[in-house]
């Protein structure tokens, strides 16, 4: 073991030799290197390895790269790269190949060494591992990187189209590996006819019928067609190839063939009515005029129109008003523009009157109700739709609700009884928001339901009941001072749990008075312990500050405090108390104490 661990040492002995002749390192810091690099090969050569000491060492040898690199820079020296950065380098590939060889099934391993390889351009040796890497991991996302570094690095057309052809005989189902293929074959025509403009030839004048066809991507044209037999009645692939088309302007053949394949043959589900619907669309992408743009989506209506007769579901509309939507933002004429929202507002009453509007494009059709001054209608629609099933009601539509309830010139009590059904149906933790949104609102209308409001949480999950009360306390600080807040904080505590932030609100209010009462924050800090002192450094932290500085404090207490600390926090934050204290004691007063909670604490 020791022999083993004194070559590999021997071994980039001269690089350390280099660095320090060179001036990049000093004798000490060399030394320090040769130890580091000792105490890594030694965890190598044990029976029983682990990934993390392969993946550590090499992280190590990284860093050293990169701060030869900097001290190169810094000095204006960039002699003698062969002798140092070469030979580290090196050195990094063999620990890659060893992890490898040891923890093949472990993608990780291998995603790291080709990122290492791509960041130092080391293509020799990512080409063979590329190669390696498939022989034993045979994914199809594996293929597509390597056929796409082949093109993007070698620009290797050949090589890539390899590539995917093996893929392809081998996973024949990915339909990954089959729109990658085509995208190669297009972007191939591309280049090529790209090429010809260069040299100022156009297509046209190509006389050689087997150049004509490559131009015309009549290769990509070839794999539609397999696909089209290969995954037959697959609408979903279909509009994903038709996604990839629309990226050249070459090809119109075969947007049109796949347009026609769907029409003809696969008119069975809701996406293929959608695709024919926006066929017309296509024709006018770029173009500006309004006259035009509502031409091409009268005939796109009309289509539409037609597949919510023979689809009259959730989908058919959802597709349907989607589009429209999306080509409301084409136009740009005030005139244009009203005619689109009417006409998109019909078919937003018209899905929900029939039931068959999703949970999620109301958002859309208040929006356009708040804008054009239907308030009324837009109350009316999302009480409809709340009361249906309201247990079932998502928060998003609960907060559109009050949005629109708060929007409006209700009378006090009307909108307290719609706050309390809201909150009634409100329970579980990802309805929050509308907790918050309610507590705002009365706060600036009606600030004496907050309490009411309060009690109603109770009931409700943990979490909402937790932030209503540090809402409460906050709010009882700044309308009614620091005595009712002392009350009311006496009333909470004892209604377990408290959220670290209910603390750290209170005792930022005991701190910012002028005489502080020291007794009042050691009762606070010494509760806030009780439920986080296991679990944040900071609560230690600031309790022992205060101690330090506060003109009340005790010194005997410090040191009390710093024992229970090591005692109570375990692991990596008994380290982290440590370091900060250490911090702090040596004037640095801004500790980072993210993940730990508020400053406050």
């Amino acid at each position: 073991m020791a022999e083993v661990v004194h070559r590999n040492v021997e071994e980039f002995i001269p690089e350390l030799e280099q660095l320090e002749r060179v001036g990049l390192f000093t004798t000490a810091e060399a030394r320090s290197v040769l130890k580091m690099r000792t105490a890594h090969e030694y965890k190598l050569t044990r029976k029983t390895k682990c990934k993390e000491d392969y993946l550590s060492y090499i992280q190590y040898l990284i860093n050293l790269i990169s701060l030869v690199n900097k001290r190169r820079k810094r000095l204006g020296y960039f002699f003698k790269k062969e002798e140092i950065e070469y030979s580290v380098t090196n050195r990094i590939h063999k620990l890659f190949k060893a992890a490898q060889m040891r923890f093949k099934s472990d993608l990780s391993v291998w995603m790291t060494h080709i990122a290492f390889c791509k960041k130092w351009k080391k293509n020799t040796q990512l080409s063979k591992l590329f190669t390696n890497l498939l022989q034993i991991h045979s994914k199809p996302e594996l293929w597509v990187m390597a056929a796409k570094w082949e093109l993007e690095c070698h620009n290797d057309v050949d090589s890539a189209r390899q590539l995917l052809l093996r893929a392809i005989r081998l996973h024949q189902t990915s339909k990954l590996l089959w729109r990658e293929y085509i995208r190669l074959e297009l972007l191939y025509s591309e280049k090529l006819r790209k090429r010809l403009e260069v040299l100022g030839t156009s297509v046209e004048q190509q006389t050689d019928s087997e150049d004509s066809l490559v131009l015309s991507g009549e290769a990509a044209l070839i794999i539609i067609n397999e696909i089209f037999n290969k995954f037959p009645g697959d609408v979903k692939l279909y509009l994903q190839l038709l996604e990839i088309c629309k990226n050249f302007d070459f090809t119109d053949n075969h947007i049109n063939t796949i347009y026609n394949t769907i029409e003809s043959n696969h008119m069975t589900c809701e996406l293929a009515w959608s695709a024919l619907a926006q066929r017309p669309l296509l024709s006018a992408a770029g173009i500006t005029n309004d006259e035009i743009l509502s031409e091409k989506e009268s005939e796109s209506c009309k289509i539409y129109e037609k597949a919510i007769t023979v689809f009259p579901t959730e989908i058919m509309w959802s597709l349907y008003l989607r589009s429209l939507l999306q080509q409301l933002n084409q136009y740009t004429t005030e005139n244009s523009i009203r005619t689109s929202v009417e006409r998109i507002l019909l078919k937003f009453r018209q899905a929900h009157d029939s039931g068959l509007l999703v949970p999620e494009l109301y958002t859309p059709l208040i929006e356009l109700l708040m804008k054009t001054g239907e308030l009324s209608e837009a109350n009316d629609i999302l009480k409809a739709v709340t009361m249906k099933e309201p247990t079932l009601t998502t928060t998003a539509l609960w907060q559109l609700r009050l949005d629109v309830l708060f929007s409006s010139s209700h009378n006090i009590s009307y909108t307290w009884d719609v706050v309390r059904t809201v909150c009634q149906y409100s329970e579980s933790q990802v309805s929050l928001p509308v907790w918050l949104k309610t507590f705002e609102w009365c706060n600036v209308e009606c600030p004496a339901k907050i309490e009411e409001l309060v009690q109603m949480s109770k009931t409700k999950h943990r979490e909402i009941y937790q932030r209503m009360k540090d809402k409460y306390l906050h709010w009882t600080l700044s309308s009614s001072g620091v005595k009712a807040a002392r009350k009311l904080y006496k009333q909470l505590v004892l209604e377990k749990p408290l959220s670290l932030d209910f603390y750290g609100n209170y005792i930022q209010a005991e701190s910012s008075l002028v005489n502080s009462d020291i007794k009042q924050l050691r009762l606070i800090y010494d509760e806030a312990i009780r439920d986080y002192g296991h679990q944040s450094p900071v609560i230690w932290l600031e309790y022992i500050t205060l101690e330090q500085t506060h003109a009340d404090g005790e010194a005997v207490r410090v040191t009390r405090l710093y024992n229970n600390a090591r005692k109570t926090l375990k692991g990596s934050m008994n380290a982290e108390l440590i370091t900060k204290l250490t911090l702090i004691q040596s004037g640095h007063t801004n500790i980072d104490c993210e993940g730990d909670g508020p400053t406050t604490l």
